[in-house]
Formats: C-alpha cells, structure tokens, sequence
C-alpha cells in the first residue's frame, strides 16, 4: 500500500508554482538540462518556450561552484519565476521548499533513503528508515526527512503486521515535521494515516488528507493514502481514481502500481485488477508486492488453479511468513482442499506464536474456509476482532468486495460498528 512515494526532490530549494502559467501553455524546461560537473564545478542552463508554438521565451546559464548547489537552485528557480512573471505580466513568488534542508550531507543521505524505499521490498523500507534517521540525526530540523520516516515506518506496518510497534513511531515523526514546518505535505498524509488506520479518526483523516492535497496536490504518496481511506470508507470509484492519480505521479514506482492492483480488487474489478498486477511484474519480475497481487487476482477470478503455482512462488520468494502463507492456503481452500487449507493454517498459527499482528492473516484462511463451509464463520469473526485489536492495516480489506456476503449477518454489523464504519 501504498504507500506508498516518488522519488521527486522533496528538500532541495525549489520555484513555487506559477498556476497562471498553465492557461498560457508555458512549458518550463528547468535544467533543459544541460548540467554537467567537473570536479568543483557545476552548470545547467535554464529556458522556457510557448507550448503552442515553441517560439523561444527565455534561457539563461549558469556556472557556479559546486559548493553552492544549493543557492544555485534557489538562483534558478527566482529567475525562472521572474522571467515568466515578466511575459505573463503577473507577480511571482519563490520560497525555499517546505521543510527542506540547506545541508548536502543530510540531503544525500535522504536521496538514498528514498533510493531504498522505490525499491518496493521489505529488505528496502528497512534500510530506508536507517538512511532518514541518519540524514535527521545531520539535520535534525529536515522535516521533510521526519515526513518521510513517518511514512516508511507506516509502509512496515502494513507489511509486516507490525502496526502497534510502527504507528506510534510513525505518528511521532509526522508531529515532529509538523512542528518544525506546517507546510510539509507528506507530513500532513503520514498523520491522516495514522488517523485511519490507528487511531480510527475518519473526519480527522479526512482534514489531514485535503491539507495534504492543498499544500502538494502533485504528491503520489499522498493520493495513494488517501485513495486506501476512500476504499476503507467503501467510495470505490473516488479511491480508485486517487490510486490511479499517484501511479501517473510515479509511473515506475513498484508500490504505486501494486497498490493500484489492490484497490482494483478491493472493488472487485478483476480483470483490471489482473492486467495491472502483470504491468507490475513487467516492471519488476519476481517482486513479492507484484506476485502477491497476481495471486489474489486469480483467486477473485476463481481462477484458482493459475492462483496456486502463483502463491507458491510468492512462498519461495519470501520465505514462509504469514502472509504469503495466508494466501497459499486460501487457494487451496477455495480450490476445495480444506485438508492442505488446514495444515497451512496450523503452520501459520505454530509460526506467529509470540508474533503479534498476525490475526489478519488467520482470518484470511478461515475465510476462504467459510466460503464452502459455514461452521468456520465464527473463527472469521473471532479473528476479526483480534486482528482489530492489533490494529492490522490489511483490516481495510474489510470494507472490499470479498465481505459482501457479510453484511446482513448481526456479527458484521456489530464488528463495523466497532471500526466506527456502517455495514
């Protein structure tokens, strides 16, 4: 989920929009981008053109020490503004980028914090949160750092069912960015976050999410979050249309795509769900997010037979964890082996003693159980519960397609009621 961020420069200094440059089809090529770097040197040459007819508007170079990086953005990102302040005839205002930093070191190390996050893999959000603790501990007034710890530990939390060790982490950095700098979006999207999945703070959420939106309605990772608390709230074509918006965002981000896989199935549009969940094997083969999403994709499609040899890749790939294990046995069970459904799920049960956080996965099995057997049905809803008190993120799938046979029944009504939600 998703979780899920582009890879844009979130410290550096940069232009604030100039929004009237739109209606004049202005294209600016920031760094047309010629910059080139010798030793202590940098440069880049700056230009805008009319989009309607590439007439020639304005281009300026530079060549500045490579010290100086950082004023040399800054210096561009004035001109530009002022330039195409003087052809729009309007006023343009720049401002050092919210929450940035004015320290190399720290922003470096930030870039390969956010280079291991794009990776799309557990092993990747772990070296991610390792790289924006140290660029904190060089800068610890980078708030956007602080954003993006937030976000990463909100990321592990969904999975490696770990949300009551991670939120409480997560929302401590988000109120730390805040505090050091109101105006850094993604921090605003790291507490809507946790207003959703932890605290159950639906109309706070909501206002976290819109400021988020108002202050960068550029941000991936803000539209991927807010499109999981639209599907958690059952407004399908407006959470889709926002997990569909931060894959335009981020086109080759591996979270941004799966997520949208998920939210397709979420909606229980299946075989959209299947074609995006293969543009994201294509765009990163044997990614665990990836196959998980094919897997389930084949099972909403009762395809169960291409579901399980892909489930059993999921399980060579990663290991086996609760969560590709969950998946395996749920093929089986709706596939009409409850004897393999059940040596599965003991495993997963042997597995997760003193693990926390694994009641969702449980649930999953005993769910497809109950799809051929009604006796299961009271362990769908005891593990429910449990999985509600360890705060599971995958509890937004509660609110998905899979449950519409649900909602008639006292015990579901009862279980919403609990997560603040309607049936």
């Amino acid at each position: 989920m998703a979780s899920r961020s582009s890879p844009t420069a979130h410290s550096m200094p940069a232009c604030s929009a100039v929004t009237s440059a739109r209606a004049a089809r202005l294209l600016v090529r920031r760094a047309a981008a010629l910059a080139r770097s010798k030793a202590s040197r940098a440069g880049a040459m700056s230009g805008a053109v009319n989009a309607a007819n590439d007439a020639h508007l304005w281009s300026e170079n530079y060549d500045r020490e490579l010290k100086d990086i950082f004023s040399v953005q800054s210096d561009i990102a004035q001109r530009v503004a002022d330039a195409l302040a003087r052809q729009l005839d309007i006023s343009a205002t720049t401002r050092r980028e919210a929450g940035g930093t004015s320290n190399v070191g720290a922003y470096n190390t930030y870039l390969l914090g956010r280079f291991h996050y794009n990776k799309g893999d557990v092993e990747g959000l772990h070296k991610a949160v390792e790289y924006y603790e140290e660029a904190i501990s060089q800068d610890p007034s980078y708030a956007v750092a602080y954003a993006a710890l937030a976000d990463v530990h909100e990321q592990l939390a969904a999975y490696e069912d770990d949300s009551l060790n991670r939120f409480p982490k997560a929302r401590a950095a988000a109120l730390e960015a805040l505090d050091l700098d109101d105006f850094v979006a993604e921090a605003h999207t790291a507490l809507g976050v946790v207003k959703t999945f932890y605290e159950r703070d639906w109309d706070g959420a909501y206002e976290s999410f819109e400021r988020a939106l108002a202050l960068n309605p550029n941000s991936a990772v803000t539209h991927n979050w807010y499109g999981w608390y639209l599907l958690f709230l059952r407004e399908w074509d407006h959470g889709i249309t926002e997990l569909r918006r931060a894959v335009e965002l981020d086109p080759v981000s591996i979270i941004m795509n799966t997520d949208l896989a998920g939210g397709l199935q979420h909606a229980g549009r299946w075989n959209e769900a299947l074609d995006q969940s293969r543009r994201s094997d294509e765009l990163d083969p044997g990614n665990p997010w990836a196959l998980s999403t094919l897997a389930w994709g084949h099972l909403g499609n009762k395809d169960y037979q291409q579901a399980l040899p892909v489930f059993q890749k999921l399980v060579d790939v990663v290991g086996r964890k609760a969560w590709p294990l969950s998946g395996l046995a749920s093929a089986y069970a709706l596939s009409g082996d409850a004897g393999r459904a059940l040596q599965l799920l003991d495993e997963i049960k042997e597995r997760s003693k003193g693990k926390p956080g694994k009641a969702y996965s449980i649930q999953l099995v005993y769910r497809a159980l109950a799809t051929r057997d009604e006796r299961y049905l009271n362990d769908v809803y005891r593990w429910l519960n449990k999985a509600e008190e360890q705060r599971s993120v995958g509890l937004v799938f509660a609110s998905s397609r899979w449950y519409d046979g649900y909602q008639s029944d006292p015990r579901w009504i009862a279980f919403r009621k609990k997560l603040g939600l309607p049936p």
